[in-house]
């Protein structure tokens, strides 16, 4: 398979743009911020009252961030399977 420069750099910017809709931002309201799609790769809160037990869970987490990755390759493969197969049938 052909793997294209326009479905890549649009999935790419495709992909962005959900982790920036779905990422949430409440740290000044004693809230949390998360970021990433689907998975939350970066967990943050300013809340002074917090278990410890979750406060391990806060930061930076490498094993969403490598499934965010793969979920990007995956949406960046049917895209350019979509772009090759609409491709083809323009040609007829």
């Amino acid at each position: 398979m052909k793997i294209s420069l326009i479905p890549t750099i649009t999935g790419i910017l495709l992909f962005t743009a959900l982790i920036v809709i779905y990422s949430k931002n409440e740290i000044a309201f004693d809230g949390y911020k998360l970021i990433g799609f689907p998975f939350y790769f970066y967990k943050d809160t300013s809340a002074k009252l917090i278990d410890p037990n979750y406060r391990t869970q806060l930061g930076f987490n490498f094993k969403y961030f490598l499934l965010d990755l793969a979920a990007l390759a995956v949406f960046i493969f049917f895209a350019n399977i979509l772009w090759n197969i609409s491709r083809s049938i323009n040609k007829r």
